[in-house]
């Protein structure tokens, strides 16, 4: 229930806050969200304010807020909407064919209006809209001073807090004064709500009329939750308009011809990996194998669950990371088939293998993860998704592949070593003991 009070400030507990989260969803391949280049779409970047004004962070991030709400509308899987420098943002709607549709949504600007929600029944929200109507009152972002979060002092739970010019705060006290007394007569009192784009943000029954035109919105929501309301109320009075700069659209078509060749040269080269591994290691080949199929699944999973929006540059990254898994492997081996060459029994050499291989493993990893790390870094600042997307998939493949390595392969080395596989040393390397002869061997 929310509550409207009078006096210094205005109470609002909240009734519906909206912060304009992406809808999530996708119905590619996997269940994994595709980015741009992999199923078509369009990309734009527009420059926010006229030239030389300079907008605030809090400005920057209404914005986005707004454009993404709108957005979400289109009904878009994995929508992307990132700021360049301070001024600019880049949008990208993968699976979007009408241009037209996209710029004519974001281009508007956001107007926050203030409503009057005449109410027939209980619940009067959104969850039963046949319950009121919403009346335009007249008062606009424009009639707005100001909004920012801070803290009640009673109950020390985050509030936010909001003003109105001086011009508008006899029409809002006048406003507060009607609702309020639909309130003292009992049955469903009408309410004040906050509209943004046309979507309410907000509603509250009015507890005492307002005469001040200030008040302050509080609930049960979080310190992030105001702050990001606070923002969608600022870019509401505030309003920045935007100008388009590029727009590119990609086919998706070609997009489709991408994910193919890249699927096809993903499986190919796999393949080709486990033929080596198994060919030369033997069983400690397969058992490589074996592993690499674990990592191929926990990076996938890894990728559905973050989520991760897959890029051509990233899926390239990923597919790196197939023969990049192995490394690990390989590392060990050589160290095992060492030991095996000097006589150590199987499993002591596999136990060795493992405690010698590791400083080599964790130097070569940690080089590749400040790499991809620098990577991240200047695609970020440059909202190049395709550079950013391929050091995560980078990134997220050097560990899985450090986890799979020096966990599930230990493993199952150690099961296959405890077998009756462990009395021939030669089945796990191209090289037996010392002093075997080469038929031993099967040289």
């Amino acid at each position: 229930m929310i509550i409207l009070v009078g006096g210094a400030f205005a109470t609002l507990a909240v009734n519906k806050i909206d912060l304009g989260d992406f809808h999530r969803g996708s119905s590619e391949p996997l269940g994994l969200s595709l980015g741009l280049d992999l199923v078509g779409g369009i990309h734009l970047v527009y420059q926010a304010g006229e030239e030389g004004f300079e907008p605030t962070p809090d400005q920057m991030s209404g914005l986005i807020e707004n454009i993404t709400r709108r957005v979400n509308k289109l009904g878009l899987a994995e929508p992307s909407i990132q700021q360049l420098g301070s001024d600019r943002l880049v949008i990208q709607l993968p699976g979007l064919e009408d241009e037209e549709q996209a710029k004519s949504l974001i281009g508007k600007t956001a107007l926050l209006e203030i409503l009057k929600r005449v109410c027939t029944a209980n619940p009067c929200d959104d969850t039963a809209p046949q319950n009121f109507s919403d009346q335009l009152t007249g008062l606009t972002g424009a009639d707005m001073s100001t909004a920012f979060a801070g803290t009640s002092t009673t109950t020390n739970q985050p509030i936010l807090l909001f003003e109105l010019n001086r011009g508008a705060a006899a029409q809002f006290s006048v406003l507060t004064t009607e609702l309020f007394n639909t309130n003292v007569v009992g049955g469903t009192p009408d309410q004040l709500a906050f509209s943004m784009d046309g979507e309410v943000l907000v509603s509250a029954v009015v507890s005492s009329p307002i005469t001040a035109g200030s008040g302050q919105i509080n609930g049960s929501f979080s310190a992030e939750e105001v702050r990001q309301l606070a923002i969608q109320i600022e870019s509401g009075r505030l309003p920045i308009e935007i100008t388009e700069l590029s727009s590119d659209f990609v086919a998706a078509s070609l997009g489709a011809n991408s994910l193919d060749q890249a699927i096809e040269a993903g499986v190919i080269g796999l393949a080709l990996v486990l033929f080596f591994m198994i060919a030369y290691y033997r069983v400690s080949g397969l058992v490589a194998a074996m592993t690499l199929v674990f990592y191929t699944a926990m990076v996938l999973a890894v990728f559905k669950l973050l989520p991760v929006t897959l890029t051509l540059a990233g899926l390239a990254g990923f597919i790196i990371t197939l023969g990049m898994a192995v490394d690990a492997n390989i590392l060990i081996f050589e160290r095992m088939k060492e030991e095996i060459r000097i006589g150590r029994s199987l499993p002591f050499a596999v136990q060795i293998g493992f405690n010698r291989a590791w400083t080599s493993i964790r130097d070569g990893n940690v080089s590749t993860l400040i790499i991809a790390a620098i990577l991240f870094f200047f695609g970020s600042s440059g909202a190049n998704s395709s550079v950013t997307g391929f050091a995560v998939a980078l990134t997220i493949g050097v560990l899985v592949s450090m986890f799979t390595a020096l966990v599930i392969s230990k493993k199952m080395l150690a099961l296959v070593v405890g077998t009756s596989l462990g009395k021939w040393p030669r089945a796990f390397s191209p090289e037996g003991h010392k002093g075997e002869s080469a038929a031993e061997r099967g040289a």
